[in-house]
């Protein structure tokens, strides 16, 4: 057997950007072929001071998730010996964005010690970072540059002309700390913010063009090889990328794969990017952001010589475009870098004639407001998979409509629901034969064996329920909410025998009821555990919202409110209520069937709120619990206990016996958890297992056996993530909510808990385990 390539990956960072270097770290990790590499990560906290962590640490959500405990699970090294240790690798692969990975600072300290990376030269590096200096010198060699403007602390904002500009940091990501600004006024708020991120800003006009991004790919040749353009169309009047929009799905923004531009455009856009490329020493890859002008000239706005690598991050959509998988594309870079090192990479494996494993069709989409993450969880379930050696994962998607779809992986990476359902309508047998001869030729400038090439195109397949059924060994429920979750396609599913993971039907029926589940727990009088009382209102009878909030308030009195859907999932329509002003607002927008609540119109939401779609039914209103204020600040912990209540989420697995794992301490960064906080990717803090200071091993263990009790009255089977709150000083435990289908998206909670397992589950042997509970678990009668 060939000796295995040693990698290290470089992550984390000084940047706000971080936290999306895990994110791409993860994404290396677990798409490179383990039989052939070996990969170890170094971690760089908030003081470039480098710490070699264990895998497994990757798939914490945020860096503050262990940026507090990093001297317990990390070794921290000095750079001497970091250069020792990473001179003994085949690769260094810096995946650090904006400060130290990007301004050429990590890249100059290994050419200075002959370390090989992959990536652009620490010179190609400090041009690109430095936004201001990028466009000069583009301008310089000849590029078209919109007007653009490098502003301090010293500028003088009334010698600004009028109109609407783009206020960003100079040095940093592309998307961190950018603003847009109407008037004087707006800018004199947002200058001082966007200044915190560094000392300069670039000041741009809004661009009247059409936005695309783009990625480069630079061949063994030494060649740059532009990829198909991705076109950004924005759905709302703020037309910039801001950091939710890029990393989190809305309706907010359609990316369009291939552009809607004409072939000509297309053409410009390559031809100047690969210039651009060259002129910029950039090296291996970059995504280019950029717009094309009314006028038709193509301004390249931001360079990123270090491109997000998330699971749906464009460098893998336009790679996917092309058939390439994940794992074809790392393999790419690390063979256009090993020959310049003189590296020889093994080749992949094909793929046996007859595949053995059994088939799994992973659905997800869905018609609720929850739909993007029940993509993001189930394309995530679908490329772990992948890596299996006993599962061949087969993507489904369930449309708005409910049709089934079989789609090709290039479907997949799309961001939104609504972006796949766009293409299946769009796409037939002549668009597919055009996108191949496109890419036909894209390969072979990459150099690339067509035999290789993992993911083909394909025409959709709209199938019936039961033609799933019968193609497939298991069905893997990625969805969320309505009849994903609600007991709805478990019902279908028992009725044939066939295995599906989760609880059954009436276990799922009773979770998405949050009213039958706070009953049924209060009926059970189980000393210290309970489940926050609750008043039902069909908002679609109320004639007098006056009367209404005045018995809310006598069923409440004194108190803090939550309004929640009865049937929906988690996140969606949840909202605190500080007086009959915002239960009026929150009406008014669920009766015009609105899909979201922009943020700052109630005073505890300064983001935008997505609401349950479809017509107004039951609601209800229950008390609010006032957590304990943490605050986290230099990776110190600051809480002083108030009332003693904290948030925890625990997950549970299990068939005949339900199992407890070790629960997560959730810090909502205000009064409640955003739907970013819950699934994004480098947001929100959680603490697995909780902070020890305050929470000894004995109370832990009696608020484990406290949900195991919850589960059991509930009648979960399979696994569930349940959501508390846990009182550290009278040790009573109040269930908010069972999610019988919980979030698998890349960094989620309960990943963490399976990681702290014993023995410890990584992502995906833990799903293994999920499926494993689904075949046992169908043979077990509710």
């Amino acid at each position: 057997m060939n000796k295995k390539i040693k990698i290290t990956l470089l992550c984390a960072g000084p940047s706000p950007e971080k936290s999306i270097s895990l994110n791409s770290s993860r994404s290396v990790l677990d798409n490179l072929e383990k039989k052939f590499f070996e990969i170890s990560i170094i971690y760089f906290n908030h003081l470039k001071k480098p710490y070699l962590i264990p895998n497994w640490a990757i798939y914490s959500n945020t860096v503050s998730d262990f940026d507090f405990k990093i001297d317990k699970i990390g070794k921290k090294l000095n750079m001497e010996k970091l250069k020792k240790y990473l001179k003994t690798k085949d690769f260094v692969w810096p995946l650090i964005h904006g400060e130290l990975g990007e301004d050429g600072e990590i890249q100059q300290f290994l050419e200075k010690n002959k370390i090989n990376f992959i990536g652009t030269s620490s010179k190609g590096s400090a041009i690109t970072f430095d936004k201001y200096q990028c466009q000069q010198v583009l301008k310089k060699n000849g590029f078209y540059v919109w007007g653009t403007r490098l502003v301090d602390k010293t500028t003088d904002p009334s010698r600004i002309k009028k109109g609407a500009y783009v206020l960003k940091p100079n040095s940093g990501g592309s998307s961190i700390g950018v603003e847009f600004v109407n008037d004087l006024k707006e800018f004199k708020e947002k200058f001082k913010k966007v200044l915190s991120f560094g000392k300069k800003a670039v000041l741009e006009k809004v661009c009247p063009g059409k936005e695309f991004t783009l990625i480069i790919l630079e061949n063994q040749n030494k060649e740059p090889i532009p990829l198909i353009p991705t076109e950004i169309e924005f759905k709302k009047n703020d037309r910039f990328f801001n950091y939710r929009k890029k990393y989190l799905a809305s309706d907010e923004v359609h990316f369009h794969n291939p552009p809607r531009f004409d072939q000509k455009t297309i053409q410009k856009i390559n031809s100047q990017a690969k210039k651009a490329f060259k002129t910029l020493k950039l090296r291996d890859y970059a995504r280019f952001d950029g717009w094309v002008m009314p006028d038709g000239q193509i301004w390249f706005s931001d360079i990123n010589s270090v491109p997000g690598m998330e699971q749906n991050s464009f460098v893998f959509r336009q790679a996917g475009f092309l058939g390439l998988n994940h794992c074809d594309l790392l393999r790419f870079f690390l063979t256009t870098a090993a020959k310049r090192f003189k590296i020889k990479i093994p080749k992949p494996e094909r793929k046996p004639q007859k595949d053995k494993r059994k088939k799994v069709a992973v659905i997800f989409g869905g018609s609720t407001a929850e739909r993007q993450i029940s993509l993001l969880s189930g394309t995530n379930v679908w490329i772990k998979l992948k890596s299996s050696q006993n599962y061949s994962p087969f993507p489904i998607l369930m449309d708005k409509k409910h049709n089934f779809w079989q789609i090709p992986h290039f479907f997949c990476l799309h961001h939104t629901v609504e972006e796949i359902e766009y293409l299946i309508e769009k796409i037939n047998l002549k668009k597919i034969k055009k996108f191949q001869k496109i890419s036909k030729k894209i390969i072979e400038e990459l150099g690339i064996d067509k035999n290789f090439l993992s993911e083909p195109l394909f025409l959709p397949k709209k199938l019936k329920l039961d033609q799933v059924k019968q193609q497939f060994d298991f069905i893997f429920l990625g969805l969320h909410g309505g009849i994903g979750e609600d007991g709805t396609l478990q019902k279908k599913l028992e009725k044939d025998r066939i295995p599906f993971n989760g609880p059954g039907s009436k276990a799922s029926q009773i979770g998405m009821d949050k009213y039958k589940t706070a009953q049924l727990i209060n009926q059970a009088k189980i000393k210290n555990l309970r489940a926050l009382e609750k008043k039902l209102i069909v908002i679609g009878k109320i004639k007098d919202p006056k009367k209404t909030w005045q018995k809310i308030q006598k069923k409440f009195p004194n108190k803090e409110v939550l309004i929640k859907p009865r049937n929906d999932g988690c996140s969606a329509g949840v909202v605190k209520l500080n007086d009959f002003r915002e239960f009026r607002i929150y009406l008014n927008y669920i009766r015009k069937k609105e899909s979201v609540l922009p943020g700052g119109i109630m005073m505890d939401h300064p983001e935008m709120i997505d609401l349950p779609e479809g017509e107004c039914g039951e609601f209800f209103v229950e008390e609010f619990i006032k957590v304990d204020k943490i605050n986290i600040f230099n990776n110190k912990i600051n809480w002083k206990i108030k009332s003693g209540w904290i948030e925890i989420s625990v997950g549970v697995y299990g068939n005949k016996k339900i199992k407890a794992m070790t629960p997560s301490q959730t810090i909502a960064s205000g009064k409640i958890l955003t739907i970013e906080e819950k699934f994004q990717g480098g947001t929100g803090v959680n603490f697995t297992p909780p902070y020890e200071k305050f929470l000894s091993k004995d109370l832990i263990n009696k608020a484990q056996k406290l949900v195991e009790k919850a589960a059991e009255i509930t009648k979960i089977k399979g696994y569930c993530r349940t959501d508390c709150f846990l009182n550290i000083k009278t040790k009573e435990l109040i269930i908010i909510e069972n999610n019988t289908l919980p979030a698998l998206t890349p960094s989620t909670i309960i990943y963490h808990q399976a990681l702290h397992e014993k023995p410890r589950l990584e992502p995906l042997p833990f799903i293994e385990k999920l499926i494993d509970l689904g075949f046992k678990r169908y043979k077990i009668k509710d």
